[in-house]
């Protein structure tokens, strides 16, 4: 009889394995930075935005949070951590792991920003750590995108164009969700592509002329908001 039960024991945990197996997968997530059909390069690349205005950048960086997956059978799978920061300076953010099951994924969803819980909690780690260039003071919190660049358009000191979008007060809320819907379902890797075009021309015509810098929450923090949430699509790794 032990040894029956030593059968079924056995039976019993193949199959339970095997299922474990076949409901994890993991999914990359790669975040890619462009300006039209040209990838983005940091400090040597000169390109043009929608205004014809010319523009080296040299510094890119946004937060995004709360990053939900959806399969074919409508069930939703989150990332290990709530908030990340993708910056264009370092590879290694931009690519995520993410566990999803064994079905294709249909549709992402995720803000872009920081939601207003974490933003007057104190000294904080990791991709909230302040040094990491992204908080401005207890009252204004986190920046949630930011650009550093030059334009000749600009009319700023050394023709800097610096964009540092944030505010997580009501009338000054600069958080914004984006959904995204793939074309084809995808299995194993996706790419999120940033058009940074968008940045200056899409739901508000910002061009670099007018709207050189803006440090601080407000209108103008929000129109870019805006703007950035629009950036984004979705397609599949090579």
């Amino acid at each position: 009889m032990k040894y029956l039960y030593a059968w079924l024991l056995a039976i019993v945990l193949f199959v339970t394995s095997n299922r474990a197996v076949a409901q994890t997968n993991t999914l990359l997530l790669r975040c890619k930075h462009q300006l039209g059909d040209a990838i983005l390069q940091l400090h040597t690349q000169q390109y043009r935005n929608g205004f014809d205005e010319p523009i080296t950048f040299h510094m890119l960086k946004y937060y995004l949070s709360n990053i939900v997956l959806t399969d074919t059978q409508g069930k939703e799978w989150k990332t290990k951590n709530f908030i990340y920061l993708i910056d264009e300076n370092d590879s290694t953010s931009k690519c995520i792991s993410i566990n999803v099951g064994n079905l294709p994924i249909v549709m992402i969803s995720f803000n872009i920003g920081v939601d207003s819980s974490y933003q007057t909690v104190g000294l904080q780690t990791g991709a909230l750590d302040p040094l990491k260039g992204m908080f401005w003071s207890w009252n204004t919190g986190y920046v949630y995108a930011k650009i550093e660049a030059q334009s000749a358009a600009s009319k700023a000191p050394t023709h800097a164009v610096s964009h540092h979008i944030g505010g997580y007060l009501q009338q000054q809320n600069a958080l914004r969700k984006v959904q995204l819907t793939a074309q084809i379902p995808i299995r194993e890797n996706l790419v999120l592509v940033a058009d940074l075009q968008k940045w200056f021309n899409s739901v508000h015509a910002l061009p670099i002329a007018q709207y050189p810098v803006c440090h601080s929450p407000g209108t103008l923090a929000m129109q870019l908001a805006d703007n950035i949430a629009q950036m984004f699509s979705l397609s599949k790794l090579p």
